[in-house]
C-alpha cells in the first residue's frame, strides 16, 4: 500500500508543473498603470463594445476586508458572457457550457493593478473557431483596460 501511495504521489509530482504550466498558457495577463476604478470602468466600457455582458461581478477583496478577516487589496471576478457565442457552444459541444461566461480578474498589487483574462480551450475541435475568437475578444477587451488614460 504505502509503495502504491509513493508512486501516486511521485507520478502527481512529475504531472503537477506540466498542468501549471497548461493552466498558465491559458490566461492572458496585462499589467496597467492607472488607478484600480479607471481599469474597471475601462473593462466595462469594452465588455459592452465587444457585445457582452457582464453577468455578475465578485468583488473578492472588499469581502473578505468586511468579514475583517484581514485587510485585503482590491480585487475583482467579472464574469461576462456574448449570449451569441454561448448559444453556438451550446449547440455544438454542450460539455463545454463552463467556458461561458468568460472570468476576468482584475487585482491591484505592488507594481499596479493586474488584468486576467482565463481564455477557452482551442483543442477542442468542435468549439475551436469559437473559442478562437472569444479569446481574441477577451485580449481586446484586456488590452483596452490596460492602455494609460490619455
Amino acid at each position: 500500500m504505502a509503495r502504491r501511495v509513493g508512486l501516486s504521489a511521485a507520478i502527481f509530482l512529475m504531472i503537477l508543473p506540466v498542468a501549471l504550466v497548461a493552466a498558465e498558457a491559458q490566461q492572458y495577463v496585462r499589467h496597467a498603470e492607472k488607478p484600480y476604478a479607471e481599469v474597471i470602468d475601462d473593462l466595462r466600457f469594452a465588455v459592452a463594445e465587444h457585445n457582452f455582458r457582464i453577468t455578475s461581478s465578485n468583488e473578492i477583496g472588499a469581502a473578505i476586508t468586511a468579514r475583517g478577516i484581514d485587510t485585503m487589496p482590491l480585487s475583482m471576478v467579472m464574469h461576462i458572457c456574448n449570449l451569441d457565442y454561448a448559444g453556438r457552444i451550446l449547440k455544438s459541444a454542450p460539455d463545454r457550457l463552463l467556458d461561458m461566461p468568460c472570468r476576468l480578474a482584475v487585482y491591484q498589487d505592488d507594481t499596479g493593478v493586474m488584468i486576467r483574462a482565463r481564455l477557452i480551450d482551442q483543442t477542442d475541435e468542435r468549439v475551436a473557431d469559437i473559442a478562437a475568437r472569444v479569446n481574441a475578444m477577451l485580449r481586446d477587451i484586456v488590452d483596452f483596460a490596460a492602455e494609460p488614460a490619455d
